[in-house]
């Protein structure tokens, strides 16, 4: 990227580039790998993801990574390789300054081997970038050649005269049968003093006399009289046997028989 002020003009490099940049960069550090589908990128949980945010006032680029390893690794020396990895790959890809590059673990998965840390030491660091030439464009300049002028391929100049328009002022005529008002001015509200209320005398209240206590007696204890049980049981007395009487012979009458007169009526 080049300076502001070179006359040249300037190179800018679009966010989605620099993302692909950064993307490579990370891919090439061992124990990096990819996780997550088509619908993983919709919820956001697809590994690896960038942002990329460059200044275009500066040459600075803020980098936030969030990436995937493989278990068992050494996770904190992935993560500082990374972060040394995307500063160099934009300085030779870019010209760009990585300010800050914040890296985040967010997925582990198993791997058949172990990583160490010595497999991620021996990974290179900065791009191997082949030397670009850039063929120099011809630029046209234009030509100005000066004239005298009274040269006698230039027309006379004749005077121009040009017209100030006059300045007209508009006029506010009056309305036939007009009768212009007298407004007068309001009153001056007269603002009334308020007095303040006298103060209320408070009536002192004496404390009641205190209530003299009588003393009281408790009444004395009737004494107590001892009931003795008899030690001897009642004396029983006899009881009568009542017999009922013998029930009476009931005797049946029998009725006399009816007699009959001469005349035949009874």
């Amino acid at each position: 990227m080049s300076a502001p002020d070179d006359p040249a003009g300037r190179v800018r490099i679009s966010p989605r580039a620099l993302t692909r940049i950064v993307e490579r960069a990370a891919a090439s550090v061992p124990g990096v790998t990819e996780h997550g589908g088509g619908l993983d990128r919709v919820t956001g949980r697809r590994f690896p993801r960038f942002d990329v945010r460059v200044n275009d006032a500066s040459t600075r680029a803020d980098v936030e990574a969030h990436i995937a390893i493989v278990w068992p690794a050494p996770a904190v020396a992935i993560a500082r390789a990374v972060q040394e990895t995307i500063a160099e790959w934009l300085d030779a890809m870019a010209g760009l300054e990585a300010r800050a590059v914040d890296v985040e673990v967010g997925y582990a998965e198993r791997a058949p081997r172990r990583l160490t840390e010595r497999d991620v030491a021996a990974a290179k660091r900065r791009p191997q970038v082949a030397p670009a030439h850039a063929r120099a464009l011809p630029v046209w300049r234009p030509r100005y050649v000066a004239r005298h002028p009274h040269a006698a391929t230039w027309a006379p100049l004749r005077p121009v005269s040009l017209r100030e328009p006059a300045a007209r002022s508009p006029r506010i005529g009056a309305r036939a049968g007009a009768k212009p008002r007298r407004v007068a001015a309001p009153l001056p509200i007269v603002v009334a003093r308020a007095a303040a209320p006298r103060p209320v005398p408070v009536a002192r209240v004496a404390a009641p006399a205190s209530a003299r206590v009588l003393p009281v007696r408790a009444p004395r204890t009737a004494p107590v009289v001892r009931v003795t049980a008899p030690t001897g049981s009642p004396s029983s007395r006899p009881v009568r046997v009542v017999t009922p009487p013998a029930p009476s012979v009931i005797r049946v009458a029998a009725s006399p028989a009816p007699t009959t007169r001469g005349d035949g009526s009874r």
